[in-house]
């Protein structure tokens, strides 16, 4: 394909990826405000938003061992963070509803950070070693109450250069 038109597909893909998330983030948003139940709105993600999202990227997923993990149980999970394309996949891939360990900023993000608000997610300022605890007494109370939590334990998207290595506090919720 030529350059030109590779950018044009790949502007296209951003725009509809973009539309996608505003539309379906304010539905969750409504529903969860009507209902004070958050896990809708989580399983909203991940069966409607995740697969949108994947299928205007052109991207297939294959799973494997999916149906080891019982979806009413609490699970923590830990995965190095190396794209964008991460968070849609994880949702769409792991049947449970998952809560989240993410930074701050992502907070300040219009419909984004608002849905992510809603939903219980844990937020965590990097900056701040105090917020790295409140966040891991947070995770922790997750996982009591039965929700399950994804935590990205090296910190930050890495490039594809193979796994990072993970800070090993980011896995005390789990213990």
């Amino acid at each position: 394909m030529k350059p030109f038109l590779w950018g044009l597909l790949n502007t296209l893909q951003w725009l509809l990826i973009v539309l996608w998330t505003v539309l379906w983030t304010s539905v969750a948003l409504f529903i969860v405000l009507l209902t004070r139940r958050p896990g809708i709105g989580l399983a909203m993600a991940r069966r409607i938003w995740a697969p949108g999202v994947a299928i205007v990227a052109g991207a297939q997923l294959s799973v494997v061992g999916a149906e080891r993990i019982d979806p009413r149980r609490p699970w923590f999970f830990a995965c190095n963070h190396q794209s964008f394309g991460d968070i849609p996949v994880l949702f769409w891939a792991l049947p449970a509803d998952l809560c989240f360990v993410a930074k701050r900023e992502l907070r300040m993000v219009p419909f984004l950070g608002w849905y992510m608000q809603a939903m219980g997610m844990i937020f965590v300022d990097r900056r701040r070693r105090r917020s790295g605890v409140a966040s891991l007494d947070a995770a922790a109370d997750l996982l009591r109450s039965g929700r399950s939590v994804l935590s990205f334990p090296a910190g930050t998207r890495r490039s594809c250069d193979g796994p990072q290595g993970f800070k090993p506090a980011a896995l005390a919720p789990a213990l």
